[in-house]
């Protein structure tokens, strides 16, 4: 029998001190999340976590998406791990298959949505992304070369650069 959807069951969102017990004697904080356990006003921890989200930021860009994934993943109340780019709207979505293994998706443009069935919510992310101003984007550098040396000057040959968005 699966589990009633989010809006029949008590929810709370993960606050900062909230935690999530993912190994024996091993906490995570992340960013965001949903809990559907009993509500507990004195706890530090969640009680039945269904969803969690971390947002990458250059220093915990690798812990982030490989270390705790891996640890989120060993919860086996939790039924989606969303990881979130916060400079292009773009996320990785892990979510529990039937038989319980995890499927990934990535989603680019902020058209798509996460559809969380499981705790009947679909979460666009032009909502996510409401009111983020995206960086510009690098952009890629070509050299090439034009003719060869000119051997009454000892010039190098000249460079042409050109510049394309990625």
């Amino acid at each position: 029998m699966s589990d009633p959807p989010l809006r029949s069951w008590t929810v709370d969102k993960f606050f900062d001190w909230q935690t999530r017990q993912t190994m024996p004697r091993q906490i995570r904080r992340p960013d965001a999340g949903v809990d559907c356990g009993r509500r507990n006003p004195s706890g530090l921890k969640a009680v039945l976590p269904r969803m969690v989200a971390e947002v990458l930021s250059p220093t915990t860009r690798d812990f982030d998406t490989f270390e705790k994934l891996s640890e989120y993943k060993q919860i086996d109340s939790l039924d989606y791990i969303m990881v979130i780019e916060p400079n292009a709207p773009a996320l990785v979505v892990w979510s529990r298959a039937e038989d319980r293994s995890w499927d990934r998706r990535v989603m680019e443009g902020l058209g798509h949505a996460v559809d969380m069935a499981a705790i009947g919510v679909t979460l666009p992310l032009a909502e996510i992304y409401d009111g983020v101003e995206f960086p510009a984007r690098p952009r890629l550098i070509t050299l090439s070369f034009r003719g060869g040396a000119d051997p009454n000057t000892d010039r190098p040959p000249s460079f042409i650069m050109r510049s394309t968005d990625l």
